[in-house]
């Protein structure tokens, strides 16, 4: 029992390697492992113009060809398939090929390890193949964060007219529109009128007003301002916006996002809406777990509770009128 599994798993290790994708190159010969056990089947990108070798015979005149051949080949007019058989142990047969004018050479030998069938495929110059990647290169990918580059990024978009013409390197996927996203508590009008993407750093700015709702001044973190793309809630790098904000005023505000909360690319789309919400305008999880009013939070403040006095029996008078 023991020796037939053995067997059973080498003649599938066997059968396993003998199914292959190889490319076509036209410089190097192309090795198929044949066998005279079996044939061996080619599956090319395109018709066949011609096959040629010394030592190839057609399948209708194999028999009684050892002496004029060693490889047999079958090929049907106009197919791309190949079916290769070896007509003894040491066939060796160096044969060329004609496939989209371009001719390729096959190294066909017998072998104990035949392959069964090979796809050849031609090798794609203009796709990207697979490469390896060291760490270098995974540190050059990652993106940037500098407070010189968030500046970099804020003038870049407030002189995007000027400079694009002078420095197009500087602009290398950008984009810009306009916009007019707004979010109003009632105290805080915030509106975003442009927006520009810089998406090889992966960055987006956007320029708006804040207008203080309030008669008196308004003062917020800019540190905490984020910024809502769609239903998604980003933190913003860089504000820069008049603070505190005086009454009934309105004033620029410019906001600079960047990546992900993770540190990656979060490959936000121009075409998202973007709203700008200020601390000040939203109220925060704090204010709903103390009982402060304000902001879209609106929970009263908890009464304060009085302990019963160590003089006074029985239960507080408004448990008793309850019951």
């Amino acid at each position: 029992m023991r020796l037939v599994l053995i067997l059973f798993v080498s003649a599938s290790l066997t059968y396993g390697q003998g199914i292959e994708t190889k490319v076509l190159t036209s410089g190097t010969p192309i090795r198929i492992n044949l066998s005279p056990t079996q044939t061996t089947t080619l599956l090319f990108p395109g018709p066949l113009s011609g096959t040629f070798g010394l030592g190839l015979v057609s399948g209708n005149n194999s028999q009684g060809a050892g002496n004029i051949g060693s490889v047999q080949i079958e090929h049907p007019d106009g197919s791309n398939v190949l079916v290769l058989h070896a007509l003894n142990e040491t066939a060796h047969v160096l044969a060329t090929v004609l496939l989209d004018g371009d001719m390729f050479v096959l190294d066909m030998q017998s072998t104990p390890s035949p392959d069964v069938a090979v796809t050849l495929v031609k090798n794609d110059i203009g796709s990207p193949g697979a490469a390896e990647v060291t760490p270098e290169d995974v540190k050059s990918a990652r993106l940037k964060y500098d407070p010189e580059l968030l500046v970099g990024f804020l003038r870049r978009a407030r002189d995007a007219a000027l400079l694009r013409k002078l420095y197009p390197d500087l602009y290398q996927g950008y984009t810009s529109r306009g916009a007019d996203y707004t979010s109003d508590s009632g105290t805080i009008r915030t509106t975003v009128t442009q927006i520009h993407r810089f998406s090889k750093e992966d960055a987006v700015v956007l320029q708006g007003t804040v207008q203080n709702e309030t008669s008196h001044p308004v003062e917020f973190d800019g540190r905490a301002t984020t910024v809502q793309v769609a239903n998604e809630v980003h933190p913003a790098k860089l504000t820069d916006c008049l603070r505190p904000i005086p009454a009934g005023a309105t004033v620029p505000i410019d906001v600079v996002i960047q990546g992900d909360i993770d540190g990656s690319r979060a490959n936000l789309s121009i075409e998202n809406e973007f709203r700008i919400m200020l601390p000040a305008d939203t109220g925060t999880v704090w204010s709903f777990k103390n009982g402060s009013p304000g902001g879209r939070f609106q929970v009263p403040t908890p009464a304060e509770k009085k302990s019963i006095p160590l003089t006074q029996t029985g239960r507080p008078a408004k448990e008793v009128q309850q019951q």
